[in-house]
């Protein structure tokens, strides 16, 4: 017996982990990561903390919009991601004054709107063609459709929920590389049907599309108690907040799979209800 307990406490700990920038050393907040071996992970807090309870010579894929994403072990203390160098075609756009133009790509106009609960740790992604691969296409702000509501009696106590949104290009009809220069974390409130996030700098719309997403970081109430979704987390999460997402006929198609995860839900191509992810661009 004492044989056996020396070998649960070497190889299974309890401890806080820092994620911080290579270069700066400086925190990166809402940072993520998941097991390769049962895709359990959660995400980092404010401060890039991270609080593990488990295997420490388990491997596991640590990652953040603007990062090289590390695969580590967690029997360190501080892990140090690299930022990630994205070089973007650049373009002159000119236009008479008062002749720009914008447009919805994929936004809805009447939808369903479907649930999904937030605390598992799914990223979303709705395929967005190239409407006119002549023209020039600036992305500029991300349009979201989303909703969050708590189930239970006490509904008025939840305020927002957090998301980190995504660009990504095409490869093999799924998304691949990061557009995105750098991380975004946005908040969804209490009411709100959707979000516009706007973009530091435009980004120009791939010639074969792109895919726009996100995924969910936590929630909070509003009591100012955040929660941050991780299967380590010290204390168990008893609330349940559902995110809904509107359904609708589209020529965009959309994609869901467990957080770095293999396997993926949906098809980009062959279904005809997909998310009303919406895509605001200028010309």
């Amino acid at each position: 017996m004492p044989n056996l307990l020396l070998f649960f406490l070497f190889f299974f700990e309890s401890k806080v982990i820092t994620i911080v920038d290579f270069e700066t050393n400086k925190p990166i907040p809402f940072a993520s990561f998941i097991s390769l071996k049962d895709a359990k992970g959660g995400y980092a807090d404010e401060n890039g903390l991270i609080n593990f309870n488990g295997d420490a010579n388990e491997s596991f894929i640590v990652s953040c919009t603007g990062y090289l994403p590390d695969t580590v072990n967690f029997n360190v203390k501080t892990i140090q991601l690299k930022p990630l160098v994205i070089v973007l075609p650049t373009i002159n756009v000119t236009a008479k004054k008062g002749n720009i133009k914008t447009k919805n790509i994929g936004f809805y106009k009447k939808s369903t709107w479907k649930s999904f609960l937030s605390q598992f740790k799914y990223e979303f992604y709705t395929f967005i063609p190239n409407p006119d691969t002549a023209t020039n296409w600036q992305i500029k702000s991300i349009k979201l459709a989303l909703q969050g509501q708590r189930n239970g009696k006490r509904k008025g106590d939840f305020e927002y929920f957090k998301i980190r949104p995504f660009l990504k290009d095409v490869r093999g009809r799924k998304p691949n590389n990061d557009l995105l220069k750098n991380d975004i974390t946005v908040d969804v409130y209490k009411g709100d049907r959707s979000v516009i996030i706007n973009l530091s700098e435009p980004i120009l719309l791939p010639k074969g599309g792109c895919f726009v997403g996100f995924e969910q970081i936590g929630y909070a109430l509003e009591n100012n108690k955040f929660y941050i979704y991780s299967d380590y987390a010290t204390s168990s999460i008893e609330e349940k907040v559902f995110i809904n997402i509107p359904m609708l006929k589209s020529n965009s198609r959309s994609l869901w799979r467990v957080k770095n995860g293999k396997g993926w839900y949906g098809s980009p191509f062959d279904e005809n209800d997909v998310f009303a992810f919406g895509l605001e661009v200028m010309y």
